[in-house]
């Protein structure tokens, strides 16, 4: 018996603020967002894998010249 395997691509703009106690600096409050592309791979009904691929090179620079 052969299972189908399938691709699947989505795309997304993933939003996001520097708000809480979550690393070496205080929180600044700035907002940035990032495109991002999530491929998925499916075999027969059961999802197996899935990567997700940010681009936020564009995001930190301009965070940078704030």
């Amino acid at each position: 018996m052969t299972r189908k395997v399938r691709h699947r691509d989505g795309y997304a703009v993933f939003h996001g603020t520097h708000i809480g106690c979550s690393g070496p600096i205080d929180p600044t409050g700035t907002t940035g967002a990032a495109d991002g592309v999530c491929a998925m791979t499916f075999e027969g009904q059961t999802f197996r894998h899935m990567t997700t691929i940010r681009h936020d090179g564009r995001t930190l620079r301009k965070r940078s010249q704030t």
